[in-house]
């Protein structure tokens, strides 16, 4: 039966890239940095999360911007959203969403060694600051970002298959933590609006 319900899954994000390709579903709401501030409100909890090495869209703030007084040269912010996660509560249930998003992380955390911090700042959205990469990273961050996809899609354990859309924008002089996120945050909304499962990177 759980196999049965994964293929379904599979033929409905098939169905999706093929048929609905252009229809943009209800968008993230950023707020100043581009991403909720779900996670702050779930109290204490918040700063610990439920998963490992991610912390809150806060703290996740204070470490870029930390980093960035350092005058640090180089870095990327990404903002990963997965796609169509209500449906993933809906069909399996919530302790199932619970298990995806940890998995989420860690293959994101996987993926991106570089990472120095990676913060759950919304019920879906994960935020990476990796130092050090530039525009010259471009193919290294595409070929990841289709890693973490390939490995969502096709799951080890017995989780259901997702994707991932992830906005990138690259360290300029003068940027904050909000300024990163907020064109990240419109790169997202580029693959939200081309079909979803992947990635667009900021040249501004």
């Amino acid at each position: 039966m759980k196999k049965q319900i994964i293929q379904i899954f599979h033929n409905m994000i098939d169905k999706d890239k093929r048929s609905d390709r252009y229809r943009v579903e209800e968008p993230v709401r950023p707020a100043d940095l581009g991403i909720t501030d779900q996670a702050d409100r779930t109290g204490a909890a918040a700063t610990r999360d439920v998963f490992d090495k991610t912390t809150d869209r806060k703290n996740f703030e204070k470490v870029v911007n930390d980093e960035l007084r350092g005058k640090q040269e180089t870095g990327c912010m990404l903002i990963s959203d997965l796609d169509r996660f209500k449906d993933i509560n809906e069909i399996y249930g919530r302790d199932t969403g619970d298990a995806v998003l940890r998995n989420t992380a860690n293959i994101l955390n996987a993926c991106f060694e570089e990472c120095e911090c990676i913060g759950r700042t919304g019920g879906d959205i994960f935020a990476l600051w990796i130092p050090g990469l530039s525009e010259e990273d471009t193919g290294y961050i595409r070929r990841q970002v289709g890693m973490v996809n390939d490995r969502l899609l096709h799951p080890v354990k017995e989780l259901p298959p997702v994707s991932v859309s992830v906005g990138v924008s690259f360290l300029k002089a003068g940027d904050d933590c909000r300024s990163l996120g907020k064109r990240a945050s419109r790169m997202l909304y580029r693959v939200k609006e081309s079909g979803r499962c992947g990635c667009e990177i900021s040249t501004v």
